[in-house]
């Protein structure tokens, strides 16, 4: 079972029906393969979307892969401790607080803020003083969500 065909086989079938192809894992040992797939859009994304998904890869691979090959599939959200990838997946999460590493010149700033709005490609972001903060989205590192119990 080769990673690299799994991953592109699953990417053409997220972005054909037209969600978001977050990412791909697969693990596991050969005789007990479990492949992951997360997908998103900006919308809410529905467990009816993610059953799509799922029944036309599961055919795709089943047709592509050697007889005798046994894999188990998962195809969901990426959830709240995955990091968002794309910026269209930041206005539906406006109000949370993120956990942001960006760019600026040559030097990476960690930053802790809610999210208040985005504008074009820009994030802006509240501290904990109130005061904000614009990020351009194209000097994002990597942006958390950070879990909230209020």
């Amino acid at each position: 079972m080769n990673d690299t065909i799994i991953k592109t086989l699953c990417e053409q079938v997220v972005t054909k029906n037209g969600f978001l192809y977050i990412d791909t894992i697969v693990r596991g040992h050969k005789n007990a393969v479990v492949i992951e797939v997360f997908i998103d859009n900006p919308g809410i994304l529905t467990i009816d979307d993610c059953a799509l998904v799922s029944r036309e890869i599961d055919t795709l691979l089943n047709e592509t892969l050697s007889a005798g090959e046994n894999f188990r599939l998962d195809v969901s959200s990426p959830g709240i401790d995955r990091p968002l990838k794309y910026l269209v997946q930041f206005p539906k999460n406006i109000g949370r607080r993120f956990d942001i590493v960006y760019r600026e010149e040559e030097n990476e700033i960690k930053f802790t803020g809610k999210l208040k709005a985005v504008e074009g490609s820009n994030l802006i972001f509240t501290n904990k003083n109130n005061q904000e903060k614009t990020i351009p989205y194209d000097s994002v590192v990597s942006a958390q969500m950070q879990v909230s119990f209020s």
